[in-house]
């Protein structure tokens, strides 16, 4: 059974961190400490997407987007303004759903003595959700866990099945849906 579905976008070949200081990293496993850090501008596209990746996995999406997930009431989102022309936002979810790392056979590598966290996390897909025995409510959401390795770290996005029924009759490009099950 689908339970909802895990977001794969298109990669927008920019960088998140590129400007960043070194006091967003941890200085041994170089894993985000900060995660308030906002670049001014990540630069304009070289596609018209509405939604895409950066190269340190986070999520940016055009005014567009916005606009949809604003029609949908969408709480648990923060858009956070990253350029002005075009105008993107770095799309922050707030509701989280917990990850079966155990049921995944996920991999943690590398504790920090610095900052506690891993240094990487190695096994998300296919997901794996926790409690979840029926299709999960329409919203956006994220997992309780980051994967990847150092600042490249970063949650898996999911969102419910009628959330997504919706945005592809939004016809939003930049947007690949997985399906979830159980």
């Amino acid at each position: 059974m689908i339970v909802g579905y895990s977001l794969s976008v298109d990669d927008g070949d920019k960088y998140f961190f590129e400007a960043a200081p070194d006091t967003v990293f941890c200085p041994k496993c170089d894993s985000v400490i900060d995660d308030s850090y906002t670049p001014v501008t990540i630069g304009g596209l070289k596609k018209d997407l509405d939604c895409f990746s950066t190269y340190e996995n986070r999520l940016i999406v055009s005014e567009r987007f916005k606009a949809v997930c604003d029609r949908l009431n969408s709480n648990g989102l923060q858009f956070i303004q990253v350029n002005n022309a075009p105008i993107l936002y770095w799309l922050k979810i707030i509701k989280s759903l917990e990850f079966d790392s155990i049921k995944r056979k996920t991999r943690f590598d590398g504790l920090c003595s610095l900052c506690n966290n891993y240094e990487s996390i190695i096994g998300a897909t296919p997901v794996y959700l926790k409690g979840v025995n029926y299709p999960i409510e329409s919203g956006f959401y994220r997992t309780d866990l980051e994967f990847g390795s150092g600042r490249e770290k970063s949650h898996l996005e999911i969102i419910g099945c009628e959330t997504k029924n919706i945005l592809e009759r939004e016809c939003l490009l930049g947007i690949n849906y997985i399906p979830t099950t159980i």
